[in-house]
């Protein structure tokens, strides 16, 4: 029950990009084939929707959001918190920007015994599917890091120059990228699924 709220998400998107980016697109018999997906989907989110009302409503949820409300209103900082922050900002922003740029799914298709080159070669479906299957783990955990690093680095927009917001701006898009490729497949996958149930 953990990750239903990630459930919830990816329901959610799966149906607005059928609905928002497939749909309009199809000639209108594929439409009507389309519509079990839809059914099948609304079933899918509604028991992850549950689940995470579940969770959020849950004790150990309201216990950290009475614990989380309580350090707010008298909060305690370590002695490093004195520090003016434009002084340690370089220490606190090096270690993750270094750990999403040398993150091993960066790598996922790259053939490193290849002498000629180290960039991915064009795959095809099948191959990415493989891929996906055997490193999709990886491949969401860069995505998850990305977004780490772009919200840690939201955080110091005002401590540098008008040039660091379009790095901020450029790291807004990563895990947009990241999460297109497996959410393709997905698809892919999922409408199989639920037209083969003929649901």
């Amino acid at each position: 029950m953990q990750h239903s709220w990630r459930k919830s998400l990816t329901v959610a998107s799966l149906q607005e990009t059928l609905h928002k980016g497939y749909q309009p697109k199809l000639p209108a018999q594929e439409r009507k084939a389309l519509k079990q997906a839809y059914v099948y989907l609304k079933k899918k989110r509604c028991k992850a929707l549950k689940q995470v009302r579940d969770v959020l409503q849950g004790k150990p949820h309201q216990k950290l959001k009475q614990t989380l409300k309580l350090w707010l209103k008298k909060p305690t900082y370590k002695e490093m918190a004195q520090m003016p922050a434009a002084a340690v900002l370089p220490d606190l922003l090096l270690p993750i920007v270094s750990s999403l740029l040398l993150h091993p799914a960066w790598l996922v298709g790259v053939d490193l015994q290849d002498a000629g080159s180290q960039t991915p070669k064009q795959l095809k479906p099948a191959a990415v599917e493989s891929l996906l299957a055997i490193r999709g783990a990886m491949i969401h955990d860069l995505r998850k890091q990305a977004k780490r690093v772009r919200y840690q680095m939201n955080l110091f927009t005002e401590l540098y120059s008008p040039n660091y917001k379009d790095y901020v701006e450029d790291m807004k898009q990563i895990p947009g990228i990241l999460g297109d490729i497996p959410r393709q497949y997905g698809f892919r996958r999922i409408l199989k699924l639920c037209l083969s149930q003929g649901t």
